[in-house]
């Protein structure tokens, strides 16, 4: 295989002036595509892996320095491994097959970041600017369509070809509708756009540039407010808190300390943060009547739960907040039945099913909860494997990254712990690819822009 790949290098080099422009094409393609269409996303994922071993062929990377700089990264095809694994003890093969194939995207991406490793660097934070433009002009869409009149949207969403929009339900109660791609990926790319334009602001020097960015951040916010996808937002209030903190601390509390001493200053602006971060969703809960209203749906279905009489109402199985607690427990009972090796890749959802079916529960079939799905199908040992190898990249992030790629890390931390405990976040196409792209950009993200 190697002398054939040496004996291909030249032509491949000469390839090169096609190459390029290839892929920084297709690269670009990528992040604005997460947003609004899966297909073209994949189709542009598929171009990169074939450009990809062109420019291996051509110019192979050096194997021993990625492990050194992307180890962290590299870590994450364990977890697929781990799926693959998990078909050594399923019945349903062609299901556990289907399933480890979606999955495909803890095992390119990395690779796809060592290929391109020097590729990648100064381009990065321009790709972070077209992913946020994407998601921004999809949440624009959204906006405009909930400020239409129903039947306008409808029939405007049928024209287009977009996903249907939701007729006769209260979608300031529901949250925006997505029409490119499900709503609940959508918000958490919403959270990743917020984070990267954090990221962007606090590298450039450009004033104008810094502008762009602080729109964009707000209006990015905006959508998020609106969006309804309840995970999502207490990530993103999660991570904008540490975003927050990061900038008082570096910014304000320095000149603060020279004034009135640094215990002054340190309960100065811990008070400052706390009020901000505590009064802001207070504000937005206050104010914003889209908010009030999911937040006490929730609290209403909450309750019916607790009380017992979710069982009255025949679509009980629609109540988003309830379903999660029933789908909860219904994970909980396959965990207890499998606490070790799981039920398997491909049996998962046959076994929930089941459960589902013993109770009598109209509950669709998801898991909304990324470790207690990842428990129950391949046992403790795989939920293990995605706490140390998510934990090591963190750590290895906070460590040899400096302000703000850190920050950064962290706060992408802190967005997807709420976001996986109320959802499976990232066994989806669109969850996966957008969790990857940012967990792998951190290790290549330049110090500036």
């Amino acid at each position: 295989m190697l002398p054939l790949i040496d004996t291909l290098r030249p032509y491949c080099q000469q390839l090169d002036h096609l190459v390029r422009p290839l892929t920084a094409f297709a690269w670009l393609l990528w992040w604005a595509s997460l947003p609004l269409s899966k297909g073209m996303a994949s189709a542009a994922m598929v171009a990169l892996c074939i450009l990809g071993l062109l420019r291996w062929a051509a110019y192979p990377p050096d194997w021993s320095e990625a492990w050194q700089t992307q180890r962290a990264t590299l870590l994450f095809i364990g977890i697929f491994v781990a799926f693959v694994l998990g078909l050594s003890y399923t019945d349903n093969l062609r299901e556990g097959l289907d399933f480890t194939f979606r999955q495909n995207t803890f095992l390119a991406v990395p690779l796809l970041f060592v290929v391109y490793a020097r590729y990648l660097p100064d381009r990065l934070p321009r790709h972070l600017v077209v992913f946020i433009v994407a998601t921004l002009l999809v949440g624009i869409i959204s906006l405009i369509l909930y400020k239409l009149p129903e039947a306008q949207a409808v029939a405007l969403t049928q024209r287009l070809g977009w996903l249907p929009y939701p007729q006769g339900s209260d979608i300031a109660a529901s949250g925006l509708h997505s029409p490119f791609i499900a709503r609940i990926q959508y918000a958490n790319l919403v959270a990743l756009a917020a984070l990267s334009a954090c990221w962007l602001l606090a590298t450039t020097a450009r004033r104008t540039h810094r502008y762009a960015y602080i729109a964009a951040l707000l209006g990015l916010l905006t959508v998020m407010l609106y969006m309804g996808a309840r995970g999502a937002q207490i990530g993103c209030w999660l991570a904008m808190a540490i975003w927050l903190a990061a900038w008082g601390i570096r910014r304000i509390y320095p000149p603060l300390a020279r004034r009135i001493g640094r215990v002054g200053a340190t309960l100065s602006l811990g008070l400052c943060l706390t009020l901000s971060i505590v009064g802001l969703p207070y504000i937005a809960y206050s104010y914003v009547p889209e908010v009030q209203k999911r937040y006490e749906r929730m609290r209403w279905e909450i309750g019916t739960y607790r009380d017992g009489t979710y069982k009255n109402y025949d679509n009980y199985g629609d109540f988003t907040s309830l379903t999660r607690i029933l789908s909860w427990q219904k994970n909980i009972d396959l965990i207890r039945q499998h606490p070790y090796v799981g039920v398997g890749t491909g049996d998962y959802y046959d076994a929930l099913q089941i459960e589902l079916n013993a109770k009598g529960s109209p509950v669709k079939l998801y898991a909304h909860n990324q470790f207690l799905q990842t428990w129950a199908m391949l046992g403790l040992w795989g939920l293990l494997l995605l706490l140390a190898v998510w934990g090591y990249w963190l750590i290895d992030a906070w460590r040899k990254t400096a302000y703000p790629t850190n920050v950064l890390a962290l706060s992408v931390a802190a967005f997807y712990l709420p976001v996986c405990l109320t959802d499976s976040a990232l066994i989806s196409q669109a969850g996966g690819m957008g969790f990857m792209l940012l967990i792998a950009s951190v290790r290549l993200l330049p110090a500036r822009s």
